[in-house]
C-alpha cells in the first residue's frame, strides 16, 4: 500500500495536517531518518513508497473501525461493542470535546449523514483545513474530511482574476479556499440545505472574505443567473451531479473548466465516468485530467474528471 515518506522532524506537524489521510488501521513506520505513515488516499505534495502493509493486531482498534477527525471531534462508525466502549477507546486514546457515531448513510436531498453525539456536549464542530477555519453542526449538514487533500489540488488549478461558481457548495470548503488563495477570484457558490447557508456566511465572516459569496437554492433553478460567467466550475455532488450537467452546459462559455465528481464501478471506473459527461453534455469537451479522489465502497470508487469546455 502507498506510505507517505516524511522525515522524523516533520512527523508531528505532518499527522496534525493530515491525519484525516492516514489510514490508522494499519501501523505507522520508522527508520533512523523517515517516518511512513499509511494513507488512505493518494497526496501529491509529499514523497511517496509503496510498503507492505501491516494492519493493528489490537482487537479493540478493529472493533472500533476507522473514524474522522473533526478538529477536537470526531465521527466513528457503529460498534457492535456498544456506546461505552466507542468512548473509553477513543478517550484513553486521543483529546476530545466530541464524539458521533454514524447510524445511517449520507440521505435526502440535503445529503445529510446520519449522526448520534455519544459523547460531549455541542454538535457545533470547529474545524480547520488548509488554513481555512470552519464552523458547523455537523448534524445538520453535509462535510467530509476525506476530500480535503482534493480541494487543496483544485484551489492550485485557480488562476488570478477567475470567475469560480461552486455548486453544492455546503459549509463552503471548496469556495472559502478557493477565495483565501486566490485573493482576485470571485467565487459564488449555491447551496440548497439552509442550515448549510447560514454556516458558509458565518465562516466568510470567521474567514475575513470579501470576494466569496453564497445563494440558497436548487442548482437547477438558480445556476441560470451565471450565464456565460464563470471561467471554473465545481460540481462535488458525486451521487447526482451527472444529472446537473445539462444544466451546467446551458450556462457555460468556451473554454470554462468544469471539475466533475461522481461515483463508478472500481472495474471501469474512468471510462464510466467518461461516458457519463458524453451521455449529458452535448458541446465538444476537452479532458484535461481524470482521477481516483478516494474509495466510497469495496467495489466503487469516487472519481473526479477535470474538462475542459472547447465550443
Amino acid at each position: 500500500m502507498k506510505y507517505a515518506k516524511i522525515k522524523q522532524q516533520d512527523a508531528q506537524a505532518f499527522l496534525k495536517t493530515h491525519k484525516n489521510n492516514i489510514d490508522f488501521n494499519y501501523k505507522i513506520k520508522k527508520d533512523k531518518n523517515y517516518v511512513y505513515f499509511p494513507l488512505k488516499v493518494e497526496l501529491n505534495d509529499v514523497v511517496i513508497v509503496q510498503m507492505e502493509g501491516e494492519k493493528y493486531r489490537n482487537e479493540d482498534h478493529k472493533r472500533i473501525g476507522s473514524f474522522d477527525f473533526l478538529g477536537d471531534s470526531v465521527v466513528v462508525n457503529e460498534s457492535p461493542e456498544g456506546d461505552r466502549y466507542i468512548i473509553d477507546y477513543l478517550l484513553t486514546r486521543y483529546k476530545l470535546k466530541n464524539i458521533f457515531k454514524k447510524t445511517h448513510k449520507v440521505d435526502g436531498s440535503y445529503r445529510v449523514r446520519g449522526l448520534k453525539r455519544i459523547y460531549g456536549s455541542s454538535n457545533i464542530v470547529e474545524y480547520k483545513e488548509n488554513g481555512i477555519r470552519m464552523r458547523f453542526d455537523i448534524t445538520r449538514v453535509f462535510f467530509s474530511p476525506r476530500l480535503a487533500h482534493e480541494r487543496e489540488r483544485v484551489a492550485k488549478l485557480v488562476k488570478p482574476n477567475e470567475h469560480v461558481l461552486v455548486l453544492f457548495a455546503g459549509v463552503g470548503p471548496f469556495s472559502l479556499l478557493i477565495g483565501k488563495t486566490c485573493p482576485t477570484c470571485v467565487v459564488a457558490s449555491i447551496e440548497l440545505n439552509p442550515e448549510a447557508v447560514k454556516y458558509f456566511k458565518q465562516n466568510i465572516k470567521l474567514n475575513k472574505l470579501k470576494n466569496v459569496s453564497i445563494i440558497e437554492g436548487d442548482v437547477k433553478e438558480k445556476i441560470h443567473m451565471f450565464n456565460q460567467w464563470a471561467d471554473r466550475i465545481i460540481m462535488p455532488l458525486p451521487k447526482d451531479a451527472e444529472y446537473f450537467l445539462k444544466d451546467v452546459e446551458s450556462v457555460v462559455k468556451r473554454g470554462t473548466i468544469i471539475h466533475f465528481y461522481t461515483f463508478c464501478s472500481r472495474k471501469n471506473s474512468f471510462n464510466e465516468a467518461r461516458n457519463k459527461i458524453l451521455k449529458n453534455f452535448s458541446r465538444k469537451i476537452k479532458i484535461l485530467n481524470i482521477k481516483k479522489v478516494k474509495e466510497y465502497s469495496p467495489s466503487v470508487d469516487q472519481i473526479v474528471v477535470d474538462f475542459e469546455v472547447v465550443e
